[in-house]
Parts: C-alpha cells; structure tokens; sequence
C-alpha cells in the first residue's frame, strides 16, 4: 500500500474495510458483523415474539399508493399480517389478511371474502418480510449469493454497497452507511420490477 492510497484510507475512515476491494469475502464479513452489532440483530434473535408497523409509499402511473401493515410474529414460524392500501388521498382499497402457520399459508381480501392459500414464492416472500433480522443474517442459509461492491459514495456520504442476489434472480443491493452500519437504502429488481426504499429515523428499542 502506497503512502497517497494508506492517507486516503486513513481520512476516509478508522476501518481499514472502508477501503476494501469489490469482491473482497473477508471485508464483507466483517461490513456483515458490523452491521448486526449496529442494528442489534443478535439480541433480536433472543426475541419469542413481536409486532411491528410498516408504511410504504410508491408511485404507480403517477398516483401515490400507500401501503400500511402491522406484523405479529411468534417464532419459529407463527404470522399474521394485517395489510391495507390506500391511493392517495382517500380511495380506501380495503384490508387483506395474510396468516401462516408453519406449513401453509392463508390470505382474505376483506372480512367477508373466504380465504385462499398462499404458496410458491409469494408464500416465501411474505413469511421473510416477517423476520426482522433480514434478508442479510444466514444468507447462504437463505439461499442467496451475497457480493461486496465496495464503497458508494453519494451526496458526502460513504456507504458500503452490497448485492443479494436470490435463487429466483430477484437482486436487491443494500447500501450501508460507513460511519453507522445501518442500512441507508435497498434497491430491488426482479420479474420487471424495481423499487427502492429508504431507511431513516433509527431509534433505539430494547437493545435493537
């Protein structure tokens, strides 16, 4: 290491993996480890149970759609998500209710809708969106194949950029402050689709 590229190392920040090389496993898995530690994953991991609520916004055929749904979880494998949609500002588009018991899945419409169940990879999407520790925990063990693109710089910020790439060829890439290890924005293609979503706000909440 040359003393220009050892100083740039140095004012860029205190890890040496800021200046890791794309591809590089060992400082993926310490970026990994990092990250679990900042946002809490091991002690999230001790957890039974939990509920949580989401809000997302996207913009289809410029209308704002906005997704609301709150999450029950009980390990290993007990789930019920409660999911309504709203176009933006006040077409209610009703309430879905997704359940899954270990074995199958179950999803309604609304209340006076029977159910219907749920398989093939909506089922798995919709039973790993409800596992807080993400997509990033046990990767292999997921199935995915998991790549560090080194250090995205954007608007005086550095991230670590790295990219999940599911069996089904869905591939998200995850953008990781530098300073915080948490993760900033996730952007996700696959089946024609794109999407992007952006984290923000982090607060402390037992340890996680």
């Amino acid at each position: 290491m040359n003393l220009l590229r050892f100083f740039s190392c140095a004012l860029f920040s205190s890890f040496l993996i800021s200046c890791g090389k794309s591809g590089d496993p060992a400082v993926l898995e310490e970026v990994l480890q990092n990250h679990f530690d900042a946002a809490g994953t091991r002690t999230l991991l001790q957890k039974s149970s939990w509920e949580f609520a989401t809000e997302l916004t996207m913009e289809v055929e410029e209308a704002a759609v906005i997704i609301n749904s709150t999450t029950f979880f009980k390990r290993p494998h007990l789930i019920k998500a409660v999911i309504s949609t709203t176009i933006a500002p006040n077409i209610d588009l009703g309430e879905s209710v997704f359940v899954y018991d270990g074995h199958k899945g179950f999803m309604t419409s609304d209340s006076d809708s029977p159910s219907f169940e749920v398989g093939g990879q909506n089922l798995v999407k919709m039973t790993r969106e409800a596992l807080l520790e993400g997509e990033l925990y046990d990767y292999k063990e997921k199935g995915h194949e998991l790549t560090y693109f080194g250090v995205y710089h954007d608007e005086s910020v550095d991230y670590h950029r790295l990219r999940s790439v599911e069996k089904s060829g869905w591939r998200h890439d995850y953008f990781i402050n530098s300073e915080t290890f948490l993760i900033h924005r996730v952007e996700t293609s696959g089946g024609g689709i794109k999407m992007q979503a952006l984290f923000t706000g982090y607060e402390d909440f037992e340890g996680v």
